[in-house]
């Protein structure tokens, strides 16, 4: 059999394993490729799901978001140690894991379906980043409308319009494109955001995303902390009855959809 039939790109060569770091600064140039995982897992379900169920639901489901978060923990960290010292890749170990399979494991089959479902979401975490952003400057949107062709109504009639037979409705004075973009002011800063990540992606430098994942994780878990830790000298403090209370497994009915969606 020849040399390029035998090579196998997820063997681990031998000279390809180093030694673990013996000091703290050395042990931390090393979290450059779990500071990127951190940053991959951290989604809609830490920023949506549980902003969304502690407004609908209270401190009900703190206990579920707590177990998620420490599964999530073990789960990664073992998987990586796995596919590290096998040299498999993590979908290669799960298909070999005892169960039924239907030409791959049934729990592939899963996580095809959740990547699958995941593309979609994609949409839904981009418009959210517009979303923020349009937020944070509400003007942008507002003036590219403008330059697009965007006709703002004043009394019920369209800016610049004549009343009588001279007057336009608003569709008709403005552009497609304008209307669009002032109906939905949140577009032009979610096709920012994707040309963003597709050219910071594209351009292949590790170094680059390694920066940027580090300064996004590190800034969101001090702006978190910082957050809880003044939250009790604000008009809303956390009652530690409220705390308590999520901490009994309760699971309300009207909130096991959204909780395990």
């Amino acid at each position: 059999m020849s040399e390029a039939a035998e090579y196998d790109p997820y063997a681990m060569p031998t000279d390809a394993i180093q030694e673990p770091p013996v000091s703290l600064w050395a042990a931390l140039r090393k979290i450059g490729p779990g500071i990127i995982l951190a940053g991959s897992i951290v989604g809609s379900g830490e920023l949506l799901l549980t902003t969304s169920l502690g407004a609908n639901h209270g401190f009900a489901f703190l206990w579920l978001i707590l177990f998620s978060c420490v599964i999530k923990v073990f789960v990664q960290t073992e998987l990586g140690r796995y596919a590290i010292s096998s040299g498999k890749p993590t979908l290669g170990a799960i298909n070999e894991l005892p169960g039924p399979k239907f030409g791959a494991h049934w729990i592939l089959w899963c996580w095809l379906f959740m990547m699958l479902t995941t593309i979609f979401q994609l949409g839904a975490m981009t418009g959210t980043v517009g979303q923020s952003l349009n937020l944070a400057f509400p003007k942008v949107s507002a003036e590219i409308a403008h330059r697009l062709g965007y006709v703002p109504k004043i009394n019920g009639e369209a800016e610049g319009s004549t009343a009588g037979t001279d007057a336009m409705p608003e569709e008709d004075r403005s552009t497609y494109l304008g209307a669009l973009i002032h109906e939905r002011p949140e577009s032009p800063w979610a096709v920012l955001t994707c040309f963003a990540a597709v050219g910071l992606l594209w351009s292949g430098s590790y170094r680059r995303i390694e920066l940027i994942t580090t300064v996004l994780v590190v800034g969101l878990t001090l702006i978190t902390f910082t957050a809880t830790c003044a939250l009790p000298a604000t008009n809303y403090p956390i009652p530690g009855s409220e705390v308590a209370k999520g901490l009994t497994f309760a699971l309300p009915a009207a909130g096991i959809a959204a909780a395990f969606g």
